[in-house]
């Protein structure tokens, strides 16, 4: 008999990758991503608190043009779902949330109430922010990856 991975298993190990991505990313850029001059607190330091306490998960960030930009999951904790939440920091640890949902509507395929891990990047070449998501295949309730993009001038969207 002949042995190997179960197509399951497989599943299962990339959407655990798929998770894990997005966090692996916020860590690495929040501890080494700094303007020029900036002073980098100490993992000590009262002042060092890289998250925001309120609701903000699977977090990514983007440094562009003098500004932090951090994406996190869906929120459901004030008023009507935000699909893709967006805060703005200076510095990398004073964060405020934006209140915008960078990708206010989801594509006909996506089930409404389970988009997470986004992750966003500027594209030179096309001069526009590519976001990539997670979100819920509504017909399958498969996980899929999905892309969505915004004009090169407003990182924040919308998608």
């Amino acid at each position: 008999m002949k042995r190997g991975r179960s197509p399951g298993r497989v599943v299962v190990a990339l959407i655990a990758v798929t998770a894990l991505v997005p966090l692996v990313a916020f860590v690495a850029l929040v501890a080494t991503v700094r303007p020029v001059g900036a002073a980098t607190p100490s993992l000590g330091d009262s002042g060092w608190s890289p998250a925001l306490p309120n609701d903000f998960p699977d977090p990514s960030v983007l440094y562009w043009n003098g500004t932090y930009y951090g994406f996190a999951t869906q929120s459901f904790s004030t008023g009507p779902v935000t699909n893709i939440q967006v805060a703005t920091s200076s510095d990398g640890v004073h964060w405020t949330p934006s209140g915008i949902d960078a990708l206010p509507v989801l594509p006909p395929w996506a089930e409404t109430g389970d988009t997470w891990a986004p992750s966003v990047a500027y594209d030179a070449v096309d001069g526009e922010f590519v976001m990539y998501y997670t979100a819920t295949e509504a017909s399958t309730g498969a996980q899929c990856i999905g892309v969505a993009t915004a004009p090169g001038n407003d990182p924040t969207g919308p998608y």
